[in-house]
């Protein structure tokens, strides 16, 4: 009796590790938009720019976040953020205008879209170098 007690908690533990590692790309919504983004924003005038998006859910329920040079350069308050399930709206302001930009669930864990209905935008999950 005490060898299927044994064989059933680690049976279980095995079946919750394999829960917890479920990646962001099998994820929606919040899940899989909140946190740290690297971008890549194709064909500005100034060429193409590396930014780092950050988005976080507030105590409240509220969603507050930056948008801003990976270096830590530049970051802009985000004015505006909408969560569905596979796209996610921002804008913020640059230069003096409100920039939109929109990102779409892509494959895996990647985002594609646009930034001012111009400029083609890629991303990946940010990954801190240590």
């Amino acid at each position: 009796m005490k060898k299927v007690v044994l064989m059933l908690l680690v049976m279980m533990m095995t079946m919750s590790a394999f829960a917890q590692t479920a990646s962001k790309a099998d994820k929606t919504g919040e899940e899989f938009f909140l946190g740290k983004w690297e971008l890549l924003v194709e064909g500005l005038p100034t060429g193409d720019a590396k930014m780092l998006l950050v988005v976080e859910k507030t105590a409240d329920g509220k969603y507050k976040g930056t948008i801003g040079g990976t270096d830590g350069s530049g970051i802009s308050p985000l004015t505006k953020i909408v969560i569905e399930p596979k796209t996610m709206t921002v804008n913020f302001n640059g230069q003096g205008f409100d920039v939109p930009l929109y990102l779409d669930k892509d494959k895996g864990e990647t985002v594609t879209g646009s930034m001012n209905d111009m400029f083609d935008v890629t991303g990946k999950p940010f990954v801190e170098k240590k």
